[in-house]
């Protein structure tokens, strides 16, 4: 169920991306989002639904809102090296 979609805020690189929604697991108040075959903490609240973005470099990352062009995406979790 996977999406393809171009649009990105302009002060990142214009790129190409799969975009699915997902929805943070946990219980006693500890968020996690499955990336994979791993879950990975996040700081959302279980039953919260999210953005999973697999970018073509294999990477991914979760955001709180869909991407929008006027705004930064708000970014929960990502792999990319720093």
């Amino acid at each position: 169920m996977w999406r393809r979609s171009s649009s990105w805020p302009p002060a990142w690189p214009s790129i190409e991306m799969s975009k699915a929604p997902i929805l943070v697991l946990g219980a006693y108040g500890l968020g996690r989002v499955p990336v994979g075959p791993q879950l990975f903490r996040v700081e959302a609240p279980p039953a919260t639904k999210l953005i999973l973005c697999h970018h073509p470099s294999g990477h991914h990352s979760v955001l709180a809102n869909k991407p929008d062009p006027k705004t930064q995406p708000i970014i929960l979790f990502s792999n990319f090296p720093k």
